[in-house]
């Protein structure tokens, strides 16, 4: 493998780091299909000395190092997918966030998810009757069709939640709400378990 397929990543103060082209988008489409925010993923690797080293492809290192460079061609393809389904999914937020309480009411369905195990927040869930659990007393009927049509990468939630039940089934495996279903939701509504954590005493008013 040539120079040409090297990744030269600045990580500013006159720092880089280098990555094969392969390594890179391996690594970027793992984080993606576990839910990672695509300006989250965090790359691995060990410098000459044995020592791992970190780098976060921000949205300046994908804007300055992955998209206007040689690689470009490779890696414009995911950032365009990402800034059109970034740009799509604020449109709808801000649509769903004209009702005051809906921020509150994804902070309870996050926390609920997690909190599966428990007899209340299972109790909520299933109460909603959806096999995703999506319903009264989170979202109305309109909310939940449009929560389904938020895109995140690589399809919306609808198509990632039938990725997803398609997968446990050839599995025979059953859903989780806490480790399957919580980072699909949290990637779509912005809500981030480490918000919702430690606020069980004002959720569910």
């Amino acid at each position: 493998m040539g120079e040409d397929d090297n990744v030269v990543i600045d990580t500013g103060a006159g720092g880089s780091q280098v990555f094969t082209q392969e390594y890179l988008l391996c690594w970027i489409q793992r984080e993606l299909n576990s839910g990672k925010p695509l300006t989250d993923i965090v790359v691995s690797s060990y410098n000459v000395d044995g020592k791992m080293e970190e780098v976060q492809l921000t949205a300046e290192i994908w804007q300055h190092s992955l998209i206007d460079g040689p690689s470009s061609q490779i890696f414009m393809p995911i950032w365009q997918s990402y800034t059109t389904a970034l740009a799509s999914r604020r449109t709808i937020l801000s649509h769903l966030s004209e009702d005051k309480k809906f921020f509150q009411r994804c902070q309870n369905f996050v926390y609920d998810l997690h909190s599966f195990t428990k007899y209340q927040s299972k109790r909520r869930l299933e109460g909603t009757g959806h096999e995703y659990y999506l319903g009264k007393p989170y979202f109305e009927p309109a909310q939940v069709d449009m929560i389904l049509s938020i895109e995140i990468m690589g399809g919306t939630v609808a198509s990632k939640l039938r990725e997803l039940a398609q997968k446990k089934a050839t599995t025979y495996d059953t859903i989780c709400a806490s480790h399957d279903l919580a980072p699909i939701f949290e990637l779509a509504l912005g809500v981030s378990w480490n918000s919702v954590t430690g606020k069980c005493d004002i959720l569910h008013p």
